[in-house]
């Protein structure tokens, strides 16, 4: 479920990137919870529109963050931005099938 921008959000909060951009990594990671929780309830269909969004924010933030810190900063953020994507990419299933938490209430 989108490790990309999963590993561009936890490379954010370990730069202090909320400092930067509180608004946008707040609802960047809103955006990426409801995405999950849909793709889980609803299916990829369902889940898309969230995604984009979660995307957006999270460029936002990144823009946010380069602009206030030197390059050797960003170097870092790029390094663990690709360490993240490795960690969470094998989590990714590609067949569709939710693993993740359902957060949805039991009704």
């Amino acid at each position: 479920m989108r490790p990309d921008l999963w590993a561009t959000l936890s490379a954010l909060k370990d730069g202090d990137g909320i400092a930067s951009a509180p608004r946008e990594m707040a609802f960047s990671e809103v955006a990426l919870i409801w995405a999950a929780t849909n793709q889980c309830a609803r299916g990829w269909r369902e889940s898309g529109m969230h995604f984009r969004m979660a995307d957006r924010w999270l460029e936002q933030a990144r823009e946010a963050y380069v602009n206030a810190n030197d390059s050797q900063t960003n170097i870092a953020l790029e390094k663990s931005i690709v360490s993240y994507h490795k960690q969470y990419s094998p989590l990714d299933a590609s067949d569709d099938i939710c693993r993740g938490q359902d957060l949805t209430s039991n009704r």
